[in-house]
Protein backbone atom coordinates (compact mmCIF):
# COMPACT_ATOMS: atom_id res chain seq x y z
CA UNK A 1 0.00 0.00 0.00
CA UNK A 2 2.90 2.40 0.56
CA UNK A 3 4.85 1.59 -2.09
CA UNK A 4 1.29 1.92 -4.31
CA UNK A 5 1.14 5.39 -2.75
CA UNK A 6 4.99 6.33 -2.99
CA UNK A 7 4.62 5.29 -7.00
CA UNK A 8 1.72 7.43 -7.50
CA UNK A 9 3.08 10.78 -6.00
CA UNK A 10 6.66 10.24 -8.08
CA UNK A 11 7.42 12.03 -11.34
CA UNK A 12 8.53 8.82 -13.20
CA UNK A 13 4.87 7.32 -13.11
CA UNK A 14 3.55 10.20 -14.87
CA UNK A 15 6.30 9.98 -17.29
CA UNK A 16 6.08 5.85 -18.02
CA UNK A 17 2.08 6.68 -18.85
CA UNK A 18 2.88 9.19 -21.02
CA UNK A 19 5.79 7.13 -22.60
CA UNK A 20 2.82 4.11 -23.02
CA UNK A 21 -0.03 6.88 -24.67
CA UNK A 22 2.68 8.29 -27.10
CA UNK A 23 4.20 5.12 -27.94
CA UNK A 24 0.34 3.46 -28.57
CA UNK A 25 -0.69 6.38 -30.33
CA UNK A 26 2.49 6.47 -32.88
CA UNK A 27 1.85 3.09 -33.60
CA UNK A 28 -1.66 3.07 -34.50
CA UNK A 29 -1.27 6.32 -36.27
CA UNK A 30 -1.09 5.48 -40.01
CA UNK A 31 -4.20 2.82 -39.72
CA UNK A 32 -6.20 5.90 -38.24
CA UNK A 33 -4.99 8.09 -40.61
CA UNK A 34 -5.83 5.60 -43.83
CA UNK A 35 -9.33 5.05 -41.67
CA UNK A 36 -10.27 8.36 -42.06
CA UNK A 37 -9.80 8.62 -45.24
CA UNK A 38 -12.59 5.88 -46.22
CA UNK A 39 -15.02 8.81 -45.94
CA UNK A 40 -17.26 6.53 -43.77
CA UNK A 41 -19.06 9.27 -42.00
CA UNK A 42 -18.88 8.01 -38.26
CA UNK A 43 -15.65 6.15 -38.93
CA UNK A 44 -13.83 9.60 -40.55
CA UNK A 45 -15.30 11.66 -37.47
CA UNK A 46 -13.97 9.37 -35.09
CA UNK A 47 -10.68 8.93 -36.68
CA UNK A 48 -10.60 12.64 -36.71
CA UNK A 49 -10.95 12.97 -33.06
CA UNK A 50 -7.79 10.79 -32.29
CA UNK A 51 -5.40 12.61 -34.78
CA UNK A 52 -7.06 15.65 -32.63
CA UNK A 53 -6.09 14.26 -29.60
CA UNK A 54 -2.62 12.88 -30.62
CA UNK A 55 -1.61 16.58 -31.90
CA UNK A 56 -3.31 18.35 -29.08
CA UNK A 57 -0.87 16.00 -26.58
CA UNK A 58 1.87 15.79 -28.79
CA UNK A 59 2.00 12.25 -29.72
CA UNK A 60 3.44 12.90 -32.92
CA UNK A 61 4.69 15.29 -35.48
CA UNK A 62 1.33 17.02 -36.33
CA UNK A 63 2.99 17.21 -39.96
CA UNK A 64 2.65 13.62 -40.88
CA UNK A 65 -1.19 13.99 -40.02
CA UNK A 66 -1.38 17.16 -41.97
CA UNK A 67 -1.94 15.81 -45.18
CA UNK A 68 -5.37 13.20 -44.46
CA UNK A 69 -6.45 16.40 -42.46
CA UNK A 70 -6.29 19.03 -45.41
CA UNK A 71 -7.77 15.77 -47.73
CA UNK A 72 -10.55 15.30 -45.92
CA UNK A 73 -11.41 19.25 -45.83
CA UNK A 74 -12.87 18.42 -49.02
CA UNK A 75 -14.99 15.49 -47.65
CA UNK A 76 -18.65 15.39 -48.80
CA UNK A 77 -20.05 14.67 -44.98
CA UNK A 78 -20.11 18.15 -43.63
CA UNK A 79 -19.40 16.93 -40.47
CA UNK A 80 -16.09 15.81 -41.02
CA UNK A 81 -15.04 18.75 -43.11
CA UNK A 82 -15.97 20.81 -40.32
CA UNK A 83 -14.11 18.72 -37.91
CA UNK A 84 -10.70 18.87 -40.34
CA UNK A 85 -11.15 22.25 -40.71
CA UNK A 86 -11.13 22.84 -37.00
CA UNK A 87 -7.92 20.92 -36.52
CA UNK A 88 -6.28 22.21 -39.48
CA UNK A 89 -6.70 25.80 -38.14
CA UNK A 90 -5.47 24.70 -34.74
CA UNK A 91 -2.81 22.73 -35.75
CA UNK A 92 -1.59 25.79 -38.08
CA UNK A 93 -1.94 28.20 -35.46
CA UNK A 94 0.92 26.35 -32.81
CA UNK A 95 2.91 24.90 -35.89
CA UNK A 96 2.88 27.41 -38.62
CA UNK A 97 6.58 26.74 -39.60
CA UNK A 98 6.94 23.27 -38.99
CA UNK A 99 3.81 22.46 -41.74
CA UNK A 100 4.13 24.93 -44.23
CA UNK A 101 7.20 22.73 -45.16
CA UNK A 102 5.03 20.03 -45.34
CA UNK A 103 2.03 21.96 -47.38
CA UNK A 104 2.95 20.52 -51.00
CA UNK A 105 2.35 16.48 -49.61
CA UNK A 106 -1.01 17.68 -47.66
CA UNK A 107 -1.91 19.07 -51.50
CA UNK A 108 -1.28 16.51 -53.28
CA UNK A 109 -2.77 14.11 -50.54
CA UNK A 110 -6.24 15.74 -51.33
CA UNK A 111 -6.49 15.69 -54.67
CA UNK A 112 -5.63 12.51 -54.67
CA UNK A 113 -8.50 11.50 -52.35
CA UNK A 114 -10.70 13.93 -54.61
CA UNK A 115 -9.64 11.40 -57.21
CA UNK A 116 -10.57 8.31 -55.06
CA UNK A 117 -14.22 10.04 -54.00
CA UNK A 118 -14.51 10.52 -58.00
CA UNK A 119 -13.50 7.03 -58.47
CA UNK A 120 -16.08 5.72 -55.95
CA UNK A 121 -18.91 8.42 -56.92
CA UNK A 122 -18.94 10.35 -53.91
CA UNK A 123 -19.48 13.79 -54.02
CA UNK A 124 -16.79 15.93 -52.96
CA UNK A 125 -16.42 19.73 -51.96
CA UNK A 126 -14.70 20.89 -54.81
CA UNK A 127 -12.71 24.01 -53.35
CA UNK A 128 -10.79 22.22 -50.34
CA UNK A 129 -7.96 24.17 -51.53
CA UNK A 130 -9.53 27.46 -50.73
CA UNK A 131 -10.31 26.86 -46.87
CA UNK A 132 -6.75 25.42 -46.60
CA UNK A 133 -5.51 28.76 -48.06
CA UNK A 134 -7.75 30.72 -45.75
CA UNK A 135 -6.43 29.07 -42.55
CA UNK A 136 -2.79 29.16 -44.04
CA UNK A 137 -3.14 33.21 -44.49
CA UNK A 138 -4.64 33.48 -41.08
CA UNK A 139 -1.44 32.39 -39.21
CA UNK A 140 0.73 34.86 -41.87
CA UNK A 141 1.85 32.51 -44.42
CA UNK A 142 2.82 34.65 -47.31
CA UNK A 143 1.19 33.83 -51.05
CA UNK A 144 4.29 32.95 -52.83
CA UNK A 145 4.95 30.14 -50.31
CA UNK A 146 1.57 28.76 -51.42
CA UNK A 147 2.21 29.57 -54.95
CA UNK A 148 5.34 27.62 -55.24
CA UNK A 149 3.39 24.21 -53.16
CA UNK A 150 0.55 24.50 -55.90
CA UNK A 151 3.36 25.13 -58.35
CA UNK A 152 5.38 21.91 -57.07
CA UNK A 153 2.09 20.00 -56.51
CA UNK A 154 0.96 20.53 -60.66
CA UNK A 155 5.07 19.72 -61.89
CA UNK A 156 4.73 16.25 -60.01
CA UNK A 157 1.80 15.92 -61.88
CA UNK A 158 2.94 16.75 -65.25
CA UNK A 159 6.55 15.20 -65.03
CA UNK A 160 5.87 11.52 -64.19
CA UNK A 161 8.89 9.05 -64.61
CA UNK A 162 6.19 6.47 -64.35
CA UNK A 163 3.87 6.94 -68.03
CA UNK A 164 1.70 9.48 -68.99
CA UNK A 165 0.08 12.15 -66.04
CA UNK A 166 -3.46 11.69 -65.11
CA UNK A 167 -5.64 14.04 -66.51
CA UNK A 168 -8.18 13.62 -63.30
CA UNK A 169 -5.62 14.40 -61.45
CA UNK A 170 -4.58 17.83 -62.87
CA UNK A 171 -8.69 19.02 -63.64
CA UNK A 172 -9.09 18.18 -59.58
CA UNK A 173 -6.25 20.51 -58.99
CA UNK A 174 -7.22 23.07 -61.42
CA UNK A 175 -10.89 23.20 -60.31
CA UNK A 176 -9.64 24.11 -56.65
CA UNK A 177 -7.98 27.22 -57.97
Amino acid sequence: STLKYQRSKSFDADTSSDAISAAVATRYLKIVLETSLLEEKYDSCVSLKYIELVIEFGYSNPAKCMPAVMALSGSPHENTRKLALTIMDSAFAKNSSMLFSNLSSGIKCAVDHGKWLQDKGLSAKPLFLSTTQKALLNVGMKQTKLFNSLKKVLTSYLVRSKGAFSKDHIIIFCSNL
